[in-house]
């Protein structure tokens, strides 16, 4: 059961990177106090505040009804044309260079997912993705330029350009279909940052800036709350234990949250006990079934189907390797991969036009992965070595910056009615030798005891002056 499921939440968080939207970045103001649920923030140590650009809302005929009770044709087409205007932005935005993605896209599914260990899996790469481009952003020389190979991008400024056609691709906040992305970077409040670094971050990647002071259990608080509210609830387990340190300089954090109804829901009624035959054996689980036109998919050692979202061009991929191939195996077939990833899957032959008789269990898993490890064998490794990493961007006040850890929660859940997603990534940065500004009068007015220590902290010398 684990392997099936945790294949249809990596295609839900890749297949948004594909299909849904928002719109361009370039008006971001740093300046006013906004953020992506439309809730002002609370914290007091606001240093940098990005702000959303407007969303073209999906029309509702019932709020164009006049109080006469005529209906404002006029208005509604209005309406329906800038909302047509926002999609085809989405449909557009990656044309041209979304090729560079799929590498870094393919790299993650099966560094993540296929990596042998036991339990569910389940992630989003395109949070990941995102929060990487922040850490490009507060590095320099090999720390940055592992990162940017990794993410397919030449250059900082192809980083950013990619980042934004993923951005107006995905971004989408309506009645029928929510996809919302997060960004944010948490900063100690006695150390000194480049602004300009700070406003980069909110106006190419929406991130707001906080500062508080690091290890205090209400900044830490105001971490959680922050990563709560932007991704609905529904990794509060996930998000308990965050928690910054003393020696934390800064956080980065990036959200994603989905939301969205199937355009033909599956009848309640028709929900059904049928028999998982899974890896650890054979279990009892509700199974839920619909009967529609639809296209069938046949690859060379899989089939595929989709389900779409209601008024939105988001869909959730359904991929069953064929009985003697096992999804690991069907996830390394580079032609899989390819379908996965193409934003045109009807090119593809074996293709058919037919009625889809679909049953698949209902399910809300999650998982929890350290990213350290799978970062550093796919090469993103200076990052997280002080002696080698270079945070300069960020700040030139601390020496031996490192990322000390890289926590990433994802969870999917589906019914009849649809499908609710969402997952986090932190990154902590912290510091060796760290500079307090903290005072102290240390007077020795009275009697004291020294000592005199050599190699690895013996005692040469030891004595009392009274």
């Amino acid at each position: 059961m684990k392997k099936f499921i945790a294949l249809f939440m990596s295609l839900v968080c890749v297949v948004c990177a594909l299909g849904c939207g928002s719109d361009s970045k370039e008006s971001s103001d740093i300046s006013a106090i906004s953020d992506p649920s439309g809730k002002s923030a609370s914290f007091a140590g606001t240093l940098v505040k990005a702000v959303y650009p407007d969303q073209a809302a999906l029309p509702l005929e019932d709020d164009f009804v006049k109080e006469n009770g005529e209906f404002d044709f006029d208005a509604y087409e209005k309406a329906y044309q800038a909302y047509n205007l926002q999609n085809e932005a989405r449909q557009n935005a990656l044309a041209g260079y979304n090729g560079e993605l799929d590498g870094f896209f393919s790299r993650s599914i099966l560094q993540f997912l296929c990596d042998g260990s036991e339990g569910e899996h389940v992630f989003s790469p395109v949070n990941i993705y995102l929060a990487l481009a922040l850490l490009a952003e507060v590095t320099d020389h090999n720390s940055r330029a592992q990162i940017l190979d990794l993410v397919g991008a030449d250059s900082i400024e192809d980083l950013r350009t990619q980042a934004a056609g993923i951005w107006t691709a995905l971004y989408q906040d309506n009645v029928a279909v929510k996809c919302l992305l997060g960004n944010s970077i948490w900063l100690r409040d006695d150390t000194e940052y480049n602004k300009d670094t700070l406003e980069k971050l909110a106006s190419y990647y929406y991130a707001s800036s906080f500062s508080g002071k690091m290890g205090d259990e209400a900044f830490s608080q105001a971490l959680r709350d922050w990563i709560n509210e932007q991704t609905g609830d529904l990794l509060k387990d996930s998000a308990k234990d965050l928690s910054f340190t003393p020696d934390t300089v800064c956080a980065l954090a990036s959200t994603l949250y989905f939301k969205g109804k199937w355009s033909d829901e599956f009848d309640k009624g028709a929900t059904a006990e049928n028999v998982f035959h899974g890896e650890e054996g054979d279990e009892n689980r509700p199974f839920m079934k619909s009967s529609e036109l639809g296209t069938y998919w046949k690859g060379s050692n899989y089939s595929a189907v989709k389900k779409s979202f209601e008024s939105s061009d988001c869909n959730m991929w359904f991929f069953l390797p064929d009985e003697d191939v096992s999804v690991d195996e069907m996830l390394n077939d580079r032609e899989m991969q390819s379908f996965l990833l193409s934003a045109d899957k009807y090119s593809f032959e074996g293709s058919k036009d037919l009625t889809i008789n679909l049953s698949v269990p209902k399910f809300d898993v999650s998982c929890d992965l350290d990213l350290k490890d799978g970062l550093i064998q796919m090469g993103v490794s200076d990052v997280f070595d002080y002696n080698v990493s270079d945070f300069s961007p960020l700040t030139q006040a601390v020496d031996k910056l490192f990322v000390s850890s890289a926590k990433h929660s994802a969870r999917v859940m589906i019914d009849e009615e649809g499908c609710e997603a969402a997952a986090f990534t932190v990154m902590m940065v912290d510091a060796t030798g760290m500079i307090t500004t903290d005072e102290i009068d240390f007077v020795l007015d009275r009697p004291f005891f020294f000592a005199v220590t050599g190699a690895g902290e013996l005692p040469l010398f030891a004595g009392i002056i009274k």
